[in-house]
């Protein structure tokens, strides 16, 4: 009798080279032997064929639901039917699927036609497609990477259906197959806040690529402190961190990895003290961003306390960090204090209290920064993703036993 290959229907809405936990989840489960799709939506060739080459020759099918990169009428309609749900939000409180991203109704159309033994379902506009498919009796599990009614600022949030997003999560969270998410500290959160089972925690790491965490590199003055993100803005910790390291007497170097606009790297520059120097680079392309890490002296995870999804999440910039062996400056919101005082990584600053005498005495300190760097890479193998990937296939051998 022939072993029986179970087909699993992974669901997204943005490319796989903007979102390293969808794509791992689904080059572990090709490995693993299961029949893998994967429907989502791309808005730029350039990118598009930058998924496919970190597919490695992978057995996936990827299916294009809305197709962005083109220039024609069905993109227009996309993109104007997305625009209206905007409007509808926004001027009269009415949400909507349609101001959760492109094309929903095919998405359900072509997820139908995959008959999937599995869907797993990523981001909002997923969660949604999730909910209806679970209606339709299909076995669906979801990944809440993000707590997506909490990620904006409450003055960003006129055309976001938040309504729409708790009542989406309640649902997948009370009926998925199973949920799963990016900490402990999220994980207990969404517990309390949709009275509902924890949802398990798949951290964001990466696997250990031991040529790269050994990589012999001295630490010297000035220190490299790095940051990165597809985007560098507003919002994300950098304003205030400048403010802290302009009052401090130390010899650093401030880089930045991402795309940013000219007014706001003025900005920046405007910003930063003239006695530091602040570099800006390109972005990097996934494949290469451990290595490109490796070449600095300290990361940056400046975290937010606010909206409360920066609070409670773990993002994978945290981990891409401690896989490149870099020692952390980190904010103590509550998801990364989960793991950093788990093996004390480098330290932690309060922007509402900052201890800027701590912060100084440890970035002069080379032999504790030189310590946080040994502690970094063994909890690079604490959190190897191969560990990470085994309880992700025990869920999914759950979900279709």
């Amino acid at each position: 009798m022939n072993n029986v290959v179970f087909k699993i229907c992974i669901i997204t809405h943005t490319h796989l080279s903007r979102n390293p936990r969808v794509l791992k989840e689904a080059l572990a489960l090709a490995e693993a032997g299961y029949e893998v799709h994967l429907l989502n939506s791309i808005y730029s060739k350039v990118l598009a064929a930058a998924d496919l080459a970190l597919l490695n020759g992978a057995s996936i099918h990827i299916e294009h639901i809305a197709d962005l990169s083109e220039n024609n009428f069905r993109s227009f309609v996309h993109r104007a039917v997305k625009k209206a749900g905007n409007l509808l939000i926004k001027y009269s409180n009415w949400e909507t699927c349609y101001a959760l991203g492109y094309a929903p109704k095919l998405y359900i159309q072509k997820s139908k036609k995959i008959k999937a033994d599995l869907y797993i379902c990523h981001q909002e506009l997923p969660l949604y497609i999730g909910t209806k498919l679970l209606k339709a009796g299909l076995n669906v599990a979801f990944d809440i990477e993000d707590w997506h009614a909490e990620d904006l600022l409450k003055e960003a949030v006129s055309s976001r259906p938040v309504k729409l997003l708790r009542k989406l999560e309640a649902f997948a969270l009370k009926n998925g197959k199973y949920c799963t998410t990016t900490s402990e500290a999220l994980a207990e959160q969404l517990a309390i806040r949709y009275r509902v089972q924890q949802p398990k925690v798949i951290y964001n790491s990466f696997q250990v690529d031991q040529q790269i965490l050994k990589r012999e590199k001295e630490i010297k003055f000035p220190i490299k402190l790095i940051w990165f993100s597809l985007n560098i803005g507003k919002g994300r910790g950098l304003e205030e961190f400048i403010k802290i390291i302009n009052r401090l007497r130390v010899a650093v170097e401030f880089h930045l990895i991402g795309e940013i606009e000219p007014a706001y790297q003025q900005e920046i520059q405007k910003l930063i003290d003239k006695k530091f120097n602040a570099f800006f680079h390109p972005p990097v392309p996934t494949a290469q961003m451990e290595q490109t890490l490796s070449k600095f002296d300290v990361g940056l995870a400046i975290e937010l306390h606010q909206p409360k999804n920066r609070e409670f999440t773990i993002t994978n910039k945290f981990f891409q960090y401690v896989q490149s062996g870099l020692p952390i400056i980190a904010t103590n919101t509550s998801g990364q204090q989960e793991i950093f005082k788990k093996f004390n990584p480098g330290i932690l600053i309060d922007f509402n209290k900052p201890d800027d005498i701590a912060l100084e005495k440890w970035l002069n300190n080379l032999e504790a920064i030189n310590t946080a760097k040994t502690n970094s890479q063994e909890m690079a193998y604490a959190y190897d993703w191969k560990i990470q990937k085994t309880k992700l296939l025990n869920l999914v051998k759950y979900a279709l036993s």
